[in-house]
């Protein structure tokens, strides 16, 4: 997850559709395993304990749900970007 820290940064700073791509891309090939029982107990954590889930991995599953359709939204919106010359 530290790996993440810098994207908040570069997107901020270069604000360009190939940093946005490339985030997108990178959370999709990283979190895309929903079924991952080891990471979503782990996302579970990134929650807190306000959001215990009644079974273990329930809310990080959810968590790994949510970023996976929003980095999809992002790569198919950055790549038509980058298609259409729009960086």
């Amino acid at each position: 997850m530290e790996k993440l820290d810098i994207w908040p940064r570069m997107l901020r700073e270069r604000n360009g559709w190939s940093d946005v791509l490339r985030l997108a891309a990178y959370c999709l090939m990283f979190f895309d395993i929903e079924e991952h029982e080891k990471l979503s107990v782990m996302m579970d954590r990134v929650a807190g304990a306000e959001l215990a889930p009644s079974e273990p991995g329930a809310v990080g599953r959810r968590w790994l749900r949510s970023i996976n359709e929003v980095a999809w939204r992002l790569y198919v919106t950055a790549e038509s970007q980058r298609r259409r010359g729009g960086e």
